[in-house]
């Protein structure tokens, strides 16, 4: 019976731990697939902190929306104008995804650049402003994304 109780326990853990594995493998291979678009460092770092795997997919599935459709976002106004942010509800917090839709001068192509994840509370917050002053041009933008 002694016997019986240890293996059931080990059993669980072994488990437990190839859960955890697969769960974590599952998060990789969700931010792996996120940091392959073009994006600059503060939209990486805000991807890279988050440990939620159904966020990530939530975040994943809004950027691939965006990509098909970038009018999907809202334009910002004010110190954010040239921003367009979507929102993503995930267990009842509001979070927007920052990113720029523009066009090269020689191509009528779209291309996204994305900057920022973060709640609703933080995305207006200093840092967001600090990321896309009047003072920082596109260009600079589009340099550190590459």
């Amino acid at each position: 019976m002694y016997f019986l109780k240890n293996m059931i326990k080990s059993n669980r853990s072994e488990n437990v731990s190839s859960d955890s594995n697969d769960l974590e493998n599952r998060r990789d291979i969700i931010r792996t697939r996120l940091l392959q678009y073009p994006s600059i460092r503060h939209f990486k770092n805000s991807i890279k902190r988050i440990k939620d795997e159904h966020l990530l997919m939530k975040i994943l599935v809004k950027v691939e929306e965006v990509l098909n459709d970038y009018t999907c976002g809202d334009k910002k106004r004010g110190d954010l104008a040239g921003i367009r942010a979507a929102e993503i509800t995930y267990k009842g917090i509001y979070y927007r995804l920052a990113y720029i839709a523009y066009s090269d001068d020689d191509s009528t192509e779209i291309n996204i650049l994305f900057i920022y994840f973060g709640s609703r509370e933080n995305y207006y917050s200093k840092k967001l402003k600090k990321i896309f002053k009047g003072n920082t041009s596109l260009n600079k933008l589009r340099r550190e994304s590459k």
